[in-house]
């Protein structure tokens, strides 16, 4: 057998050897992609959720922000009442 008959004969073995493989691989990408759009999903859901928890978050402190005004006004509604009462005559 010459030498290039040989590297024929070696090429068309390793051509079948990858050709047995391809399905095997095929599969493989396929389960790798399900697993990457399902880690993506699963992403997008995490970041709905904070989103909303930030959305939530917002509006707890704005009404925590409204609350302490409003006992900021009666704190001084208070004072001014007080003082106001102090200074009748007895």
């Amino acid at each position: 057998m010459t030498d290039s008959t040989r590297r024929i004969g070696d090429l068309q073995v390793q051509l079948r050897t990858l050709r047995d493989r391809l399905p095997d691989l095929q599969s493989q990408v396929s389960e790798s992609v399900a697993n990457c759009e399902s880690i993506q999903k699963q992403i997008d859901d995490f970041r709905n959720q904070l989103s909303q928890k930030e959305a939530d978050y917002k509006i707890l402190a704005e009404q925590i922000s409204a609350q302490e005004a409003l006992i900021k006004n009666k704190n001084d509604e208070s004072k001014r009442i007080s003082d106001s009462v102090s200074n009748l005559p007895s």
